[in-house]
Order: C-alpha cells, then structure tokens, then sequence
C-alpha cells in the first residue's frame, strides 16, 4: 500500500515527539512555577483569579487548575461570560513576554498532541506492519 511515509519513520518520530511533549511539559511546569505569582499579580483585577486562588490553594494540584485558568483567559476570554466579563484592558496589563509564553505553551501542546495524533493515525489505519514488529 502507498504510505506518506515508512512505518520505522513513523514510529521514530513518534518516540521523538513523545521527547519534545516531555520537554514540553516541564518547560511549562518551570515557567509557571516560577512566575505564577508575578502573572497572577498582574491580573489581580480579575475577580476569577483570587477566587482560583483562595480556592484551590498553593497544592500540586492547585497549581495546575490555576495555571489552567490563566491560560484559558489569555486563550478564549470570552468563554467565561457567565461568570465575569473579562475585558482586553485587564489581559494587556499582563507584559507581552507573559502573554506570548503562556499562548506559546497552549498552542505548542496543541500542535505536538495533533501531531501524535496523526502519526498514531498512520500507524494504525494503514496496518501495513512490518514483520517483526
């Protein structure tokens, strides 16, 4: 069968981007676990994040829903209607590093998962394993 590309290539970079997702992931964890507080010091007009805060806490887990949370602020503001209407003004007193890193890290997840994504893809649908794998 024609394939866009060998399975051996498929599986290396696969593992490969299973590496950078890794990569990812800590560099995004170190990102926020250092400037978290700073980022959320900047946003203190928004209610939602002392509310974030107070809530979940400084746990593990805390960290992550309120790192979530910013995220999803500077991504899709509006998602949050119901709860409070976050206008621009608010998001850009973040400093555009910020902004840029904390977009970077959302959109570069998204674009390492849709790669796994298509090459788990390729690797199942076309079936065309070689022997001895």
């Amino acid at each position: 069968m024609d394939t866009l590309m060998p399975y051996e290539m498929a599986v290396r970079l696969l593992a490969g981007n299973f590496v950078l997702l890794f990569i990812h992931i800590m560099a995004s964890h170190l990102f926020f676990l250092r400037y978290m507080e700073r980022i959320e010091a900047y946003l203190s007009d928004i209610e939602m994040i002392g509310l974030h805060r107070s809530y979940y806490g400084d746990s593990w887990f805390g960290r992550r829903m309120r790192e979530t949370f910013i995220t999803l602020i500077l991504v899709w503001p509006s998602a949050l209607k119901k709860q409070e209407v976050i206008p621009a003004h608010k998001i850009e007193k973040l400093p555009a590093p910020f902004r840029f890193c904390i977009r970077f890290f959302f959109y570069s997840a998204m674009v390492l998962l849709a790669a796994i994504g298509l090459f788990e893809l390729r690797l199942e649908v076309w079936g065309d394993v070689p022997e001895g794998y």
